[in-house]
């Protein structure tokens, strides 16, 4: 709160002391700018750049959600395959294994400044790379839990997990050819890719059309 306070306050100060100084007409090159207010004004430009960049590069993953819902929405698990269930969780904690390491290559190797200067944007925070990850992992780990008891709401979790990984495993390659070389990712994104169309299959298997008969069931 009080932090909040002093921000609001130095604001107005800033904007005071911008009327005075632009009084007096003491002027930079482009514009009036108070003794002081420079570094907000660089600070807040370079959060809104941020914000820009983390939106428009991680595009790509709000449409494999998008995907990932729709599948969950239109598929229903099987249900009665506690053994089925157990495998599908397996797989997919399994491959979450292999997506700590492929985010822990892509942390060290600077993949979310690589990444983003590749399509000319503003490096992403390191706390939005890692908090970003934590946070899907532990809603993945509660999916696989969810799918060993049956639950549908968890497949939509898995469903964009393994979508995701798919993705991971192709476009890593293709960036490294966009880049001419290494790209932050490249060793463990063939593993991920694998597990994931694996996923894929296996959710795929142990789910079936919304209203499908159980004589349609899909092959497990």
């Amino acid at each position: 709160m009080e932090e909040a306070f002093g921000t609001a306050n130095a604001s107005s100060a800033c904007d005071h002391r911008f009327s005075d100084v632009a009084a007096l007409g003491i002027f930079t090159r482009e514009r009036a700018v108070p003794l002081g207010c420079e570094d907000l004004s660089a600070k807040h430009r370079k959060e809104v750049t941020a914000i820009q960049s983390v939106l428009i590069g991680t595009s790509v993953l709000w449409a494999g959600a998008i995907i990932a819902l729709f599948l969950a929405l239109v598929r229903e698990p099987t249900g009665g395959d506690l053994a089925g269930r157990e495998l599908t969780a397996n797989l997919f904690l399994l491959g979450l294994a292999a997506h700590c390491l492929h985010c822990s290559e892509e942390y060290v190797t600077r993949f979310s400044e690589r990444f983003p200067s590749l399509f000319s944007l503003a490096p992403w925070p390191d706390d939005f790379y890692v908090v970003f990850n934590l946070i899907w992992l532990g809603v993945w780990i509660i999916s696989a839990i969810g799918i060993k008891k049956g639950n549908r709401f968890a497949y939509f979790p898995a469903w964009f997990f393994a979508i995701g990984s798919v993705a991971n495993g192709i476009g890593h390659p293709l960036l490294s050819v966009i880049a001419g070389g290494y790209f932050p990712g490249l060793i463990t994104s063939p593993i991920v890719g694998v597990l994931g169309v694996m996923l894929l299959l296996r959710l795929r298997g142990s789910t079936r059309g919304v209203g499908a008969p159980a004589s349609r069931i899909s092959q497990r």
